[in-house]
């Protein structure tokens, strides 16, 4: 992968941010629509070093926006790169795994 690009993400979890994502779920449940996206700046990304256990935190790495998308069953953070066409995103995390 390019050295510009990150390789993951690590997000805290806060209790009050585990409480909206299940808060959204149930709302898109109700409303009947397949997502609800949020701005959320949470993620915080690396790239892996030399040594493949070693994560390096993309420190200078300029994020125009991030946005939390929740439907009824999971959700995932995807991002774009300021004054760039490249996105990422983390991988879908079940809601049901914040039980």
């Amino acid at each position: 992968m390019d050295d510009d690009y990150p390789e993951g993400a690590i997000v805290t979890l806060s209790d009050e941010l585990v409480e909206r994502i299940r808060h959204l779920s149930r709302v898109v449940k109700l409303l009947n629509v397949y997502s609800i996206s949020i701005w959320d700046g949470s993620p915080k990304y690396f790239r892996y070093g030399e040594d493949t256990s070693e994560k390096v935190m993309c420190e200078d790495l300029r994020i125009e926006y991030t946005l939390l998308s929740i439907t009824d069953s999971n959700f995932v953070w995807r991002s774009v790169l300021k004054h760039s066409p490249v996105e990422f995103e983390t991988d879908l995390i079940d809601v049901s795994a914040l039980d």
